[in-house]
């Protein structure tokens, strides 16, 4: 199954499948360990204007926890963990404005905004570091 989802994503042999069913096993240990019980929905489509910025993608995990909202995002970056808060808080934006359209539809506050990183096996969390808008980010590794 790994291999063919790989395929239909257009990423068949980036990652031996054995290497993909590790990456999946090690996120869903992860997400059980520190949300458990907590719903999870998968490519969950976003949609919708934040002020002027109109936004539209898929969110790869949604959490719903009792604190709020969980947002995950996969990206299949590859370096050294000394280059990975750089490269993750640049993907501040995008989870926030997703982060704010799930708040708005839903009522719900946002618990958490995270990247994983299955390649390198981690997972940072994106925090805020000012209160403007739109507000800064920066990442710590979670797991």
């Amino acid at each position: 199954m790994a291999e063919r989802l790989m395929m239909r994503w257009g990423v068949g042999g980036a990652l031996g499948p054995d290497d993909v069913v590790a990456a999946a096993d090690r996120l869903w240990a992860y997400c059980s360990k520190t949300w458990p019980g907590a719903p999870i929905v998968r490519e969950w489509p976003v949609v919708g204007r934040v002020g002027l910025q109109r936004v539209q993608g898929r969110i790869d995990l949604l959490i719903e926890t009792k604190q709020g909202l969980v947002i995950i995002d996969h990206k299949t970056y590859p370096g050294r963990p000394d280059t990975w808060e750089e490269r993750v808080v640049g993907y501040g934006p995008q989870l926030d404005l997703y982060g704010r359209l799930c708040a708005s539809a839903t009522g719900k506050p946002i618990a958490g905004l995270f990247v994983h990183l299955p390649v390198v096996g981690a997972i940072l969390r994106i925090e805020p570091v000012a209160t403007d808008t739109p507000p800064g980010r920066t990442a710590s590794q979670t797991g």
